[in-house]
């Protein structure tokens, strides 16, 4: 709970970075990851994990309050940054504020279909102040900021950059 820090990189055999058995991942989510299990982590960096699928369950996403910086580049299995298996968990339209992200960037990502869970979820980036993303193959999320100037990552809604 008091890590800061998360810097993964060339871990070409690195399939999960949380790994838990397929039958005991709804216990263990209930028991062990709760949204605070990550609450101090302020930058996470992942590169060069040709294996690595998700980064997150999006159960971790919700207490991301502190996370600045993420950046991720050349994974290239990476289909999503937070989700996967625990999607059902998730409800259509739910918002997911990481509040002090400032810097966003996704690079040589070829299999990324979703930025984010592919539930319907909503994220939203308030202090967003840097966004690079670069050859992130089919990506279906949509970026965009609104009035307030806050950066939103939506996949239902189309919205003009």
């Amino acid at each position: 709970m008091q890590l800061k820090y998360l810097h993964i990189s060339n871990c070409a055999e690195l399939e999960q970075i949380i790994v838990v058995e397929e039958e005991e991942y709804q216990a263990f989510l209930n028991n062990n990851l709760q949204p605070e299990t990550f609450r101090n982590l302020s930058e996470v960096v992942v590169e060069s994990c040709s294996k690595l699928k998700c980064l997150f369950p999006t159960t971790i996403a919700r207490g991301l309050q502190q996370l600045e910086e993420l950046y991720v580049e050349d994974n290239f299995q990476l289909e999503e940054l937070f989700g996967h298996k625990d999607v059902a968990g998730i409800m259509d339209d739910e918002e997911i504020v990481l509040p002090q992200l400032n810097y966003l960037t996704l690079k040589a990502l070829p299999s990324l279909t979703n930025f984010f869970c592919p539930g319907g979820c909503h994220f939203i980036f308030p202090s967003l102040r840097k966004l690079v993303v670069e050859d992130c193959g089919a990506t279906v999320s949509i970026f965009s900021f609104t009035r307030d100037e806050c950066v939103h990552a939506d996949e239902k809604v189309l919205k003009l950059l």
